[in-house]
Parts: structure tokens; sequence; C-alpha cells
């Protein structure tokens, strides 16, 4: 257990670095690019967390393992999906673990592999690929019904979901073999209840850009390494598609109907030796020496492409503004977000640590996994926001 120990203190260390980061770039840097863009705000984060949750407890127990979802509860404790240890697990606003939720197997409440979870109104969906359906949880832990895997007749590659259960989805990419290496599909967008009832089709959109093997024993394709990932985000009266070519994001109404697009200015995104060594760095980041030696293996075949994406995260937050977070660079410690209001005007702008995977966003705190960038840990944190006038 030393050595879990001895990476919790790495986090520690790692964290105390992007504190003293963000303060300096918010001296440095808010006034000249404000001035140029009038009426925009810097938004700020807590340096100290209001919630900390680390991987393991005080006599060593594990807590966390691989977090794949989270929401924060009225109490101020927090409810997470857990893909390693295949749960849900409630923590108190003191970040002690109040109780475990399901289990691996296949009988109610259980779990194969959770893929991912996502706070929908009341509703906490948990989308389990390994089982094949959606399980939706009451807040309070309470296992409510299951919803069917297919969503609007499809299986769904990236999903979003407002407070009212309306779902945002991207479906999967059909490869060929018509040539090997990057690729990219289109695929379709869609509108969809929770009961998985497509209301609205969005059209045909570039998908992920994937890396195709034609090798008759090795077909298939996984993402591209640096290539662009599609996101999506919904909010209470619209939906948003991000190709992550450009900083354009594409803008729906709720009934599938197109609206103006969000753009802004991004910076040179031609790939640079320093975005190669991250990527490196994050494809092997806590993996055991056998498969970080595999990981090695297939970068001799990549060719990394000409241009990074332009961003890689779409969130609507509590008051329905829109989050977007600019593509992490080098060995920036890190990372601008530009905030959107539901007109789509630019209002804000922080800068949040590269390392932190922010899951949601409330009125006053945002909620995240830290991943050390180190060792690879997770811990489970919640800041507080502040939204300057």
């Amino acid at each position: 257990m030393k050595e879990r120990h001895r990476c919790g203190c790495a986090g520690l260390r790692a964290v105390r670095v992007w504190c003293v980061t963000l303060l300096t770039l918010c001296v440095s840097a808010c006034g000249p690019r404000d001035a140029s863009t009038p009426g925009v705000a810097q938004w700020s984060v807590s340096i100290e967390p209001l919630l900390s949750i680390a991987d393991d407890n005080a006599t060593g127990e594990p807590q966390l393992g691989e977090v794949v979802g989270l929401t924060r509860l009225p109490s101020g404790g927090l409810l997470v999906a857990d893909r390693v240890l295949q749960s849900l697990r409630m923590f108190a606003a003191d970040g002690s673990l109040e109780q475990v939720i399901g289990r691996e197997g296949d009988g109610p409440g259980e779990f194969r592999y959770i893929n991912w979870a996502k706070r929908c109104g009341d509703s906490l969906f948990v989308a389990d690929i390994g089982r094949r359906d959606f399980a939706l949880y009451a807040l309070d832990g309470t296992l409510g019904r299951t919803a069917p895997y297919l969503q609007g007749g499809s299986p769904a590659y990236h999903s979003a979901c407002n407070a009212s259960g309306l779902w945002v989805h991207n479906g999967w990419e059909s490869p060929n073999c018509e040539r090997a290496g990057r690729v990219r599909f289109n695929v379709s967008y869609w509108l969809a209840t929770s009961a998985g009832e497509r209301v609205a089709d969005l059209g045909e959109m570039p998908g992920s850009e994937r890396l195709v093997n034609c090798h008759d024993d090795l077909f298939g394709s996984g993402p591209h390494p640096l290539g662009k990932e599609p996101v999506v985000a919904i909010g209470r009266e619209r939906a948003y598609v991000g190709l992550a070519d450009s900083f354009v994001v594409r803008v729906f109404a709720i009934d599938g109907s197109p609206l103006s697009a969000i753009s802004a200015a991004v910076a040179d995104l031609r790939t640079t030796a320093e975005d190669i060594v991250r990527f490196k760095r994050l494809d092997t980041l806590g993996k055991p020496p056998r498969e970080r030696a595999q990981q090695v293996r297939e970068w001799e075949r990549v060719e990394f492409p000409p241009t990074v994406p332009a961003y890689d995260k779409l969130l609507v937050d509590a008051l329905d503004y829109l989050w977007v977070r600019h593509y992490p660079r080098g060995d920036n410690a890190t990372v601008e977000w530009l905030v959107f209001s539901p007109a789509g005007e630019l209002v804000a702008r922080t800068a949040l640590p590269e390392a932190l995977s922010v899951m949601e966003i409330g009125e006053s705190y945002i909620a995240g996994v830290f991943i050390d960038p180190s060792y690879g840990n997770h811990t489970v944190r919640v800041h507080a926001l502040e939204r300057a006038r």
C-alpha cells in the first residue's frame, strides 16, 4: 500500500503546481485578452477544493478505481460511477464513503462494464455496455428501470442529456478496408427521448478520426492518436455538435432545426513535437509494463495528423451555459475553457488544470476527476466556481 500513498502525495504536489500556474496565468493573461473582447469576464475556480476524495482511505482500502461519471447531491456529497470497482459509490459531504451500490454480475442492480454515467434531471443514467442496457437510478441510489441500449434505433457512440431527459447522440462508423491508416467516416447524429424514441435527425457528419487496420487477422479500427473526436452536449432548448476541425460548434433547436453556429478564434493547430510527447505520456499513464510496450510498438506504425483538434470537451452547466475546452497542448499545466450563453455569445473564460477531467458544472461549483500526471491515480474533487460579472 506504500506505493498507493506515494502516488497520492505526488498528486498533491501536482495540484500545488497547477494552482501556482493558474494564478500566474490569470494575472498575466486576463487583461490583454479581455481588452480585445469587451464584456468577456474571467471566471475563477477555488484553489482549495470544497471536497476531495482520494483513491484509497486512511486504512488503504480502495475507494475509487476508474471514475467514469459523477454528480453532486443536494446534501453536498457525490454519487460516483466506477468502472474498475463496477459499482456506484455514494460519498457524504465530508468525503466519507456512505454506500456502495451494485457489484459485478448479471442480476438486477449489477454491472458488467460501466461505460459512463450521466445526470439527467433528478436521475443518473448508467450505461453498461457489458449488459447492453442503461440503468436509471434515483439520486438516493435506488434502481428505477432499465432503458434500451439502442437509442433511437441505433447504438450510440457519444451521448449527452438535458434535465428534461432529451438526448443527443452520434453513432458508430462502419469501417471498411478501402484504405488503411487515418480515416474519418460520416456517422448519424440524432435526438432521442430517455426511452430511446428518436425524435429528430440532425444529419450525417464526420465521426471519429480512426486508425484502420486492414490485415486479415487484425481488421478493425480505433481512435487515431491526436485525431479529431466529435463531442456533443445539450441544454434546455439547444443541442450542440462539435467536430473539432476548427473552433466551430454546430447548434440545433430541440426540434432538430439548425441554428447559427458558435465560433471563436483559435491558435495555430499544427501538430508539434510537444503535442506528440504529451499524447505518448497519457497513452501509457498508469499502464503495466507489458501494455506500455504494446503501445510503444503501436506508435511505430502511426503517422500523426498534421493538426490537432480545436477542442475536446463540451459541457452545459446548471445555468444552461455551454463550456468548451480548448484542446490541451504540449506540456501546459492549464488549459482554457470558453463559456457561451444560451444565445451563443462568448461571456467568460477560465483556466483549469489540464489534468482535471471536468464532469459536472453547477451554478457555483465544478466537479471532476484529477488524474495524477505521474501515476494516473484518480482523485475526485469539487471546486467553488465564482462567476465574475
